[in-house]
């Protein structure tokens, strides 16, 4: 295989994996349409617009139940075939959401729906994330594997930044009640288009020799432990920033211009940040070593850094932002290598996708709750959450002592 078409291959099934984050984001830009079709006030109630969060929450309850379904099969059968499966279910349902009938057409049946089509997504994903981990790293070289991590945990940040800037153009051309009528469902039909991409590059791959095909179904716990304390603060770091930063940027202008596009930006220098300071330490350190030290500096920086933000000057805001993009890049291009090393061949895919999905649970419910309440009291709050986040890894790296040991040598990834 050529190296230009290894790489194509690599940003192709890491198209897919930042999926999932644009429909978050769509869904979240088109969450007061959606409410109106779907949850009108004449059947639901005036507190309607509740329950078009219920899908949102349902997702992060999906997903662990893919990452076992779909990893036991991925074990099985080979990483190529789940993450074929996985594409092709979730372009059927995101088509088939974009183009579903209102309330107002055909009752209850349209919440139904929507709700299915969700959990058929959040369940591909579930399965998929731990999948491309392990292909993608199973076949690389050590000297890769952070640029490998920033494409992968990296192409969220872009695919929010196009599907708020796609959500953005589509509300510019269109009126309310163009919006309401049939605006919502452009963004989300763009989404097909992103997986009809991510589709032929995974029709396209070539299963990894090193794949070992699980005779039986089994967890791996001290594993499955690990990459849930390595995947925590690293989502901490995701989720709580992208939180906390909306709550940033409405206190400090009022421009409704610059509430539009400072996100995007934001989102663009995370995804650039992520590729070239992954490339630095390809280049010239580990990736290990890295990531420990900046957890040390999460641990005693992320408080200062984000007070910073308190203080109404553009110059604090830089310097706090560039510190912010330091952690939150290098913890997600890292964390992937990280994680998969952290296994052993035998159900590997079933390992990695319970432990992260396990994280999912616990970050989804309980990080944008808490940084939305910690920014109504100071950002330094959510610097201090930030701080204590990066005990997960610490503890992670503790298990190692219990962890090799106990795994023969023979089924230790090299």
């Amino acid at each position: 295989m050529k190296p230009m078409n290894k790489w194509m291959k690599r940003a192709g099934i890491s198209i897919a994996h930042g999926f999932e984050y644009y429909d978050i984001a769509v869904y979240s830009a088109i969450q007061t349409f959606v409410a109106l079709n779907f949850f009108p006030q004449s059947a639901f109630g005036e507190h309607a617009f509740i329950f078009a969060w219920f899908p949102f929450i349902l997702r992060f309850l999906s997903r662990p139940f893919g990452g076992f379904f779909v990893g036991i099969y991925a074990d099985k059968y080979g990483r190529r075939a789940a993450l074929i499966f996985t594409s092709a279910l979730t372009g059927v349902a995101t088509l088939l959401m974009s183009l579903l009938p209102t309330y107002d057409q055909i009752g209850i049946l349209a919440p139904l729906l929507f709700f299915l089509m969700q959990l058929l997504q959040a369940f591909c994903f579930g399965g998929e994330n731990p999948a491309a981990i392990a292909y993608l790293f199973e076949d690389s070289k050590e000297s890769e594997q952070s640029r490998i991590g920033s494409f992968l945990w990296g192409a969220p940040f872009l695919s929010i930044a196009l599907s708020l800037g796609a959500v953005a153009c589509v509300q510019s051309y269109c009126t309310v009640e163009q919006m309401q009528s049939f605006g919502w469902r452009i963004p989300v039909l763009l989404g097909v288009i992103n997986i009809w991409i991510s589709y032929y590059f995974r029709s396209k791959l070539i299963e990894s020799d090193k794949f070992v095909k699980s005779k039986f179904i089994s967890i791996q716990f001290l594993p499955t432990l690990k990459i849930f304390l390595l995947y925590v603060p690293a989502s901490i770091l995701f989720y709580g920033n992208t939180i906390s930063s909306k709550f940033f940027i409405g206190k400090f202008t009022e421009d409704p211009d610059l509430k539009i596009i400072l996100p995007i930006i934001f989102n663009l220098l995370f995804f650039i940040a992520c590729i070239v300071l992954s490339y630095l330490v390809d280049r010239f350190s580990s990736g290990k070593a890295t990531l420990k030290k900046v957890y040390i500096m999460v641990a005693f920086l992320s408080v200062p850094v984000y007070a910073l933000q308190a203080i109404d000057h553009w110059g604090t805001f830089i310097i706090s932002q560039c510190f912010i993009t330091l952690f939150v890049a290098l913890t997600s291009s890292i964390t992937p290598s990280e994680i998969f090393h952290s296994t052993v061949q035998e159900n590997r895919i079933t390992t990695i996708g319970l432990g992260i999905n396990l994280g999912v649970i616990f970050i989804g419910g309980f990080v944008p709750m808490v940084v939305s309440i910690l920014s109504g009291y100071g950002q330094a709050y959510v610097g201090l959450l930030m701080s204590c986040g990066s005990l997960f890894y610490f503890s992670a790296l503790f298990l190692d002592r219990y962890i090799y040991p106990s795994i023969p040598k023979d089924l230790i990834e090299v």
